[in-house]
């Protein structure tokens, strides 16, 4: 049985090395390999970012470990994070999701996520981003 329960500080280096490994499978031969191989999973602990619209929630970095890709880890993190944005008084969830990342744009759309922006670029690596939104 799976257990979502919220993020507490000594999780940081598990979260890291989930994320640094879902990054390195998930987007092989859409950012370089070598941006890939030199995440550094202590300074992807500190990351973050800000685009959120106001009155929104977002899911920022959820990834699962790919070994618990098709598992249902990902439905649970989710419905966990949208239970949380309800709770805290969000009309809506945004998500950024990679253009060239199919199986996580395919994931979100599932869950019901709709499409709002696209082609937004993303840092150095000549990639592109689309925002999906979901009312609450």
């Amino acid at each position: 049985m799976l257990t979502v329960r919220p993020a507490v500080a000594a999780d940081a280096p598990a979260i890291a090395r989930v994320h640094v490994a879902s990054w390195r499978e998930a987007y092989r031969g859409i950012i370089p390999q070598q941006v890939l191989d030199e995440l550094d999973e202590a300074e992807w602990a500190a990351r973050h970012r800000a685009h959120v619209p106001p009155g929104s929630g977002e899911l920022h970095a959820l990834y699962a470990h790919p070994s618990a890709w098709g598992t249902g880890a990902g439905r649970a993190l989710t419905g966990a994070a949208l239970d949380a944005l309800r709770a805290d008084g969000c009309d809506e969830a945004v998500v950024w999701v990679l253009d060239d990342n199919r199986r996580g744009r395919r994931f979100y759309e599932l869950a019901g996520f709709t499409l709002e922006r696209s082609g937004v670029p993303l840092g150095e690596w000549e990639v592109s981003q689309s925002r999906y939104r979901k009312r609450l």
